[in-house]
């Protein structure tokens, strides 16, 4: 899952937009949520690819629309599966220094509840998407020691990659970087 967080220069709202994708042998693995899945594809949200790898290139390619129009700061990725995706940023011509890893797990919890005052406080607007408000009815939130931790409900048929994707965002936002581009700003995951 991706996601792109912008931040107005006036306002300094953050504006949310995410994107997933799947590989079509997941229609027919998972057949109770096919249709839902399509759905998603029609909206736009999802890209149901053919072949491995059409993901991280899509990937890639968003990330490089970002990078030439000089507001992308960093692409925050899971360190431990980035493999095809930083292949595929850099065969998009964006420049390797700007990849860094985001910690996952119980390292989140800030920036979970980062995210999660910003939408209380009407200053993080997301694109409405129904894909998200599924990945968001997927998630589990687990309490150990004094850390949320964000899981999926149930193993295989739900995702929350996406969220995810939210959480790696808002990690690079909070650091409030200037922009390079005095208008605002988009932080990949």
């Amino acid at each position: 899952g991706m996601a792109v967080i912008g931040r107005e220069k006036e306002t300094r709202r953050w504006l949310l937009w995410n994107r997933a994708w799947c590989h079509d042998k997941v229609l027919e693995l998972r057949k109770t949520i096919a249709e839902q899945l399509r759905d998603y594809e029609r909206d736009g949200d999802l890209v149901i690819i053919s072949q491995s790898g059409m993901d991280c290139k899509d990937f890639g390619e968003i990330c490089s629309t970002v990078y030439e129009s000089g507001k992308l700061y960093k692409i925050g990725l899971d360190p431990l599966m980035v493999g095809g995706l930083i292949d595929g940023i850099i065969e998009a011509d964006v420049p390797e220094e700007l990849i860094i890893g985001i910690a996952q797990g119980y390292k989140l919890a800030g920036y979970i509840q980062t995210t999660e005052r910003k939408l209380a406080e009407g200053v993080l607007y997301h694109a409405s998407q129904r894909m998200m408000a599924w990945c968001v009815g997927n998630a589990r939130v687990e309490v150990r020691g004094n850390n949320a931790l964000i899981t999926k409900q149930s193993s295989g048929k739900s995702k929350i990659d996406p969220l995810i994707a939210t959480f790696n965002a808002a990690s690079l936002m909070s650091m409030n970087p200037e922009p390079a581009q005095k208008d605002y700003q988009l932080f990949f995951v």
